[in-house]
């Protein structure tokens, strides 16, 4: 396959163009922290290596203001979540492994998906969890079912472990063939838990956060 040009198009820049695609993949693994308060209170920490912060983001209510620190250079501050990014989309990377949202899965899954329960039932993160697979319909038309989670073209299907009594996802999978290749595991996990004050407020010290008013 590969980009067809026309007669125009061939004379001032070639030939038509191959493109190629299979893709090269690195092993990555990140580290992320997520506190989650009924409504619309999340905090989400990615660590690089070492354990320093390499991406936090504060959402302290629906209303309430949006912090972004992406060191060095990204240091944000919306006292009143006006900004419009963060009013069309209140959720971090992967707040929907912790509130699944009815609505996104519904819109996500219609017309391009199957999902079934598969029967299997293990354990993560000490709990008990059901396996539910969803199916993609066709190559490079994969289900966005995830907030910020993306699998790549190529995805033939995801495995979803959720958690049997609360209903959060704690295993998810993207797969070719059966070859898992796209991975986020919750390693430990714990509700219901009462969370120090300044939780979802961001304040690190010799960090000087840049307002932004809308």
């Amino acid at each position: 396959m590969g980009i067809l040009r026309t007669e125009e198009e061939r004379r001032a820049h070639g030939p038509d163009a191959p493109q190629d695609f299979y893709l090269a993949y690195e092993d990555l693994e990140e580290v992320y922290h997520l506190w989650h308060e009924k409504t619309n209170r999340w905090r989400e920490e990615i660590l690089a290596s070492g354990g320093h912060i390499r991406r936090c983001v504060v959402f302290g209510g629906e209303e309430g203001p949006r912090w972004v620190y992406e060191p060095p250079e990204t240091a944000i501050y919306d006292p009143a979540g006006t900004l419009e990014w963060f009013r069309q989309d209140p959720r971090t990377e992967f707040s929907f492994m912790l509130d699944p949202s009815e609505e996104l899965l519904h819109y996500a899954l219609l017309d391009d998906a199957t999902i079934h329960k598969t029967g299997r039932r293990t354990t993560v993160a000490d709990r008990e969890v059901v396996e539910v697979k969803v199916g993609t319909v066709s190559w490079g038309y994969s289900p966005r079912i995830f907030h910020g989670f993306y699998a790549p073209k190529g995805t033939t299907d995801h495995l979803l472990l959720v958690d049997e009594e609360v209903g959060t996802i704690l295993r998810v999978a993207a797969r070719l063939e059966g070859r898992e290749f796209y991975v986020a595991e919750a390693t430990e996990i714990a509700y219901d838990e009462e969370f120090p004050e300044g939780t979802f407020r961001l304040e690190i010290p010799g960090v000087e956060f840049r307002q932004v008013d809308r």
